[in-house]
């Protein structure tokens, strides 16, 4: 009897087929400029790609190191917000292949080095409701000091910024 049983449960299984996709997805980011000079910001865009729909996303934005993120503002494709680097979107017309998520400004803060940015903690929820773990995303930015002009430097130097007249000390 449960030889039977386990045949029939079997062949059902091999008759019917089950449709099994896993999600897989990515995000994406692009700063209008990788380089910043002390004190300047360029603006940021977070993006997103997924082979099966989605209908919502979470995610971690922060910045490390020389550089501070303000002005995140999601797309109007979502519901929900990205206020202080936590983004939870959601959306009832269900996303697939590459989606915007958000825009940023970073800025360089007063020293110049290196500054990263992380989105971490990153999950999809397809059109089920089911979480799937989607791997991080970081860029790293380079902060360089403010150049100096020659005049600038000239007068840190105590030297005259036009210094075309001659020498006219004599030493005996």
């Amino acid at each position: 009897m449960n030889k039977k049983i386990l045949m029939t449960v079997g062949l059902i299984g091999i008759l019917i087929p089950f449709n099994t996709k896993a999600l897989t997805g990515s995000m994406n980011l692009n700063c209008n400029s990788n380089t910043l000079t002390v004190n300047t910001s360029t603006t940021c865009t977070l993006s997103g790609n997924s082979s099966e729909e989605i209908s919502a996303l979470s995610a971690k934005l922060s910045a490390s190191g020389n550089i501070s993120i303000s002005n995140i503002s999601t797309s109007s494709i979502w519901q929900g917000n990205g206020e202080s680097g936590s983004i939870d979107l959601y959306t009832d017309t269900n996303k697939s292949g590459n989606f915007a998520v958000a825009t940023f400004t970073i800025k360089a803060n007063s020293a110049a080095g290196t500054g990263t940015i992380n989105v971490s903690g990153i999950n999809f929820s397809d059109a089920s409701f089911n979480e799937h773990s989607i791997s991080g995303k970081s860029l790293t930015i380079t902060v360089k000091e403010v150049e100096k002009t020659k005049e600038e430097n000239n007068t840190q130097n105590n030297q005259p910024s036009n210094n075309n007249k001659p020498n006219t000390n004599t030493t005996q």
